[in-house]
């Protein structure tokens, strides 16, 4: 099943980039690439460096809830776990910091607590942000049967979940729920450190959209910083559904339908999307570098 899964997940990814590449006026996106202005290419690259960074600090600090970690260690794992998202499932990025947890005397089962709050204060926080930029900018799109219709979804969805983990057999059930009452009891016990990670989160969340309101001044096209959150989001949000290989091609069709919808052109969308993804293995891979040479694991 895993590998049925993966496999369809494949064909969509090639499917939505087939369809990027073939629907699309290309001339006009090498156009808006070409004419871009470095200095906000250069601070766009500032804003997702800072990002980054703000990532590593958020797992640090859950972290010192369990044992005493270097930051300069979290980075370098942090790093290297994006570096394998460039070309890998994400579960295999996820794996790097459960297997550097597990060398810091972090056990297992502790290491995957703290990834679960982690992703969930961020999960959290994007929802609650994208729901307030979907009723301020798309509120026309919001018509009220679209809105009890994606209720009832979605409250189906977390029924069917809560009743496939409660009654699931099999050990991966087991851990899961395990897991969710670690992560419970954690954020309890520890509830000052999840409330700094919230903060980080936060300031990881803004210069994240940072990243992208700059890209889109670079290509020609500014747009309300408000606007640009909103979007960043939703789109992001998609990614969460595993339907595509690493969310791509699904954020990038969902940001062109969203930014469409306040009437900014395709192309400059497809720009700032393509010029933000080398960015991301240019820093990341930058990052690599560094933090090889200046961030040693602990011993």
């Amino acid at each position: 099943m895993p590998n049925l899964l993966r496999g369809l997940q494949v064909l969509v990814t090639i499917a939505l980039l087939v369809f990027l590449i073939g629907f699309f006026d290309w001339h006009s996106v090498w156009r808006s690439i070409v004419a871009s202005e470095p200095g906000w290419i250069a601070a766009a690259g500032f804003f997702l460096a800072v990002t980054i960074l703000l990532g590593a600090f958020d797992i640090w600090v859950l972290l010192g809830g369990l044992a005493a970690v270097s930051f300069s260690s979290t980075l370098r794992v942090y790093v290297i776990s994006m570096g394998y998202l460039l070309v890998v499932p994400g579960s295999v990025g996820d794996a790097v910091q459960l297997v550097f947890f597990r060398r810091a005397g972090i056990a297992y089962r502790e290491g995957a607590t703290v990834y679960l709050i982690d992703k969930g204060v961020t999960l959290v926080l994007m929802l609650l942000v994208a729901a307030i930029a979907a009723a301020v900018h798309f509120s026309a799109y919001l018509q009220p049967d679209i809105v009890v219709g994606t209720a009832l979804v979605i409250l189906v969805g977390l029924a069917l979940a809560g009743a496939a983990l409660r009654f699931a057999p099999g050990t991966r059930a087991e851990a899961l729920r395990a897991w969710l009452v670690d992560a419970s009891r954690f954020s309890v016990a520890h509830r000052r450190l999840v409330a700094v990670n919230a903060l980080g989160t936060v300031a990881k969340l803004a210069t994240g959209a940072l990243v992208y309101w700059a890209t889109l001044r670079a290509v020609g096209t500014p747009v309300n910083f408000d606007l640009v959150v909103g979007v960043t989001f939703l789109a992001g949000l998609v990614a969460y559904v595993p339907i595509a290989f690493n969310g791509v091609g699904t954020v990038e069709v969902a940001a062109i339908g969203l930014y469409g919808s306040q009437g900014i052109p395709e192309a400059a969308v497809l720009a700032v999307y393509l010029i933000v993804r080398v960015l991301m293995v240019v820093v990341t891979l930058a990052g690599v570098g560094l933090t090889r040479r200046f961030a040693p694991l602990d011993a």
